[in-house]
């Protein structure tokens, strides 16, 4: 039978070369695979371990495995049920349901075992001088991977040619090794309950602001759960940038325009997708620029245009943390959830009880109480009203400029059919306003961009606010107002 060939550039990305080889020594069943089944389960193990994609329905610990990866990397999906049932890495705990979400599926022991004992392995490595005994990365198909020179790959999501320019931002981000090796062992300190070094303290008092605040996802063990995800991420970045093979301490990073306009960066593990304590560690001492409440603003003046009201919008962004805050205290939530809630809000989702209108993602973030209680708020009800209303008004606007027959396009030149529902639609005109800023963030400050992130930048150098903020406004007609942060 001839063996499917993996794609590379699939949402898996690159992983170490010794991973596979840890696997191989482990498992005598792994070995008796061909090999390109070796590989696709190699590259699924390696993505659920360092990634930890996240299934939309919310649920802990449980990853998203569609059934187009598993055709792509094992010809059919039924050929990865099959090689699955010969390993036992992965138990299904969610069935896919169809135009909704892949199945959801949970690592079992026997699979977390192989990669905490590469992890364990590798941290002689990472978190020492010594060079490792096997270096290389590879992709999903095994073969070598070869890091591009340019950052932003040419090709979109949906094979289309991308927007933004070239060499605006390079694939190889240095990171600061010794600063995150330090960062993983004030990780470890918290676990284990000791203090850490000065130069760290943020760390514990923030994973100590978890741990003290109210809410499903705040206590003793989100506040554990937290500094163990960045404790690891930290060890796999170090392990990947020892391991690149790259002239100094890099970490290779990819990104591909989404059908939005959005750029996504490549792969299961990288600063784009990392806890933000990772990031703040590994990039000490670049700027975070942030567009201030992005969305938001953007909702506003989209309706400022079409002279639309937006009382509670406009309420909203002149008294951000106030309103944060009284979110909070009545759904007895963190001001991190209250924020979760709020892009939720502007992206269309609802608080409706049926999960058929909401897929359940506010409930499952914040828990069925707090939900409860916040679906009577005064405050959350008018930024509802608000948002439905203004919304309905620019989807028509949209549609109505959008010269192709079926179509409705964002700013960033980007379709979503008009079969998809309002808040689809409404994400897709959001994200595309975002990504032409971005773009002009990105135009201005060439050459010193570190990271891209979706509503702002990582840079080297701190830049000048109001200088790039008029350049937003005459490349884009939106006046966004940005915030800086020294890492």
């Amino acid at each position: 039978m001839t063996q499917p060939k993996i794609q590379r550039n699939t949402v898996f990305g690159y992983r170490p070369k010794a991973f596979t080889s840890h696997i191989s020594a482990e498992s005598e069943a792994f070995r008796a695979l061909n090999e390109a089944h070796q590989m696709g389960m190699a590259a699924i193990l390696w993505s659920m371990h360092a990634g930890r994609f996240t299934h939309n329905s919310g649920v802990e610990d449980v990853s998203a495995i569609h059934w187009r990866g598993k055709a792509a990397m094992f010809g059919s999906a039924k050929q990865f049920t099959e090689t699955n049932a010969v390993l036992e890495w992965f138990v299904l705990d969610l069935k896919p349901k169809r135009g909704h979400s892949a199945g959801g599926w949970r690592m079992t022991e026997r699979a977390k075992e192989i990669c905490m004992g590469y992890q364990e392995n590798s941290k002689q490595y990472a978190l020492s001088g010594l060079e490792p005994d096997e270096k290389g990365l590879v992709n999903p198909d095994g073969s070598p991977y070869r890091m591009p020179v340019d950052g932003i790959r040419s090709r979109t999501t949906a094979n289309r040619n991308t927007r933004f320019e070239k060499k605006q931002i390079h694939a190889a981000v240095e990171i600061e090794g010794d600063n995150l090796h330090k960062f993983h062992h004030a990780a470890q300190a918290y676990l284990d309950r000791e203090k850490p070094a000065a130069a760290f303290r943020w760390s514990h008092e923030l994973w100590d602001a978890i741990r003290t605040g109210r809410g499903p996802n705040s206590g003793e063990d989100a506040a554990k759960r937290r500094a163990m995800m960045a404790r690891d991420q930290a060890s796999i970045m170090l392990d990947l940038a020892k391991r690149s093979g790259a002239p100094g301490f890099v970490l290779p990073t990819t990104y591909r325009e989404s059908n939005a306009g959005r750029l996504y960066a490549e792969g299961s593990i990288n600063l784009q997708r990392c806890v933000g304590e990772v990031r703040r560690a590994a990039l000490k001492g670049c700027y975070d620029v942030d567009i201030a409440n992005c969305h938001w603003s953007l909702l506003a003046q989209m309706a400022d245009r079409l002279g639309e009201k937006a009382p509670h919008i406009l309420h909203y962004l002149d008294n951000k943390k106030a309103t944060r805050a009284e979110i909070a205290s009545a759904g007895g939530i963190s001001t991190d959830d209250a924020k979760f809630l709020l892009l939720a809000v502007v992206y269309g989702a609802t608080l409706a009880k049926s999960p058929k209108e909401n897929q359940r993602a506010i409930e499952q973030r914040l828990g069925l109480e707090a939900t409860d209680r916040l679906r009577g708020l005064p405050l959350v009800l008018d930024l509802y009203g608000d948002v439905r209303r203004i919304g309905k008004a620019v989807l028509l606007d949209y549609q109505a400029k959008t010269k192709k027959v079926g179509v409705l396009v964002n700013d960033a030149g980007r379709e979503i059919g008009l079969k998809s529902n309002s808040r689809e639609k409404l994400a897709h005109v959001l994200q595309g306003a975002e990504s032409i800023a971005l773009q002009s963030m990105l135009k201005t400050l060439a050459g010193s961009a570190a990271l891209l992130q979706h509503d702002g930048l990582t840079v080297h150098g701190k830049p000048d606010l109001a200088k790039l903020e008029r350049r937003i406004k005459a490349d884009t007609g939106y006046l966004l107002t940005l915030e800086i942060e020294q890492l």
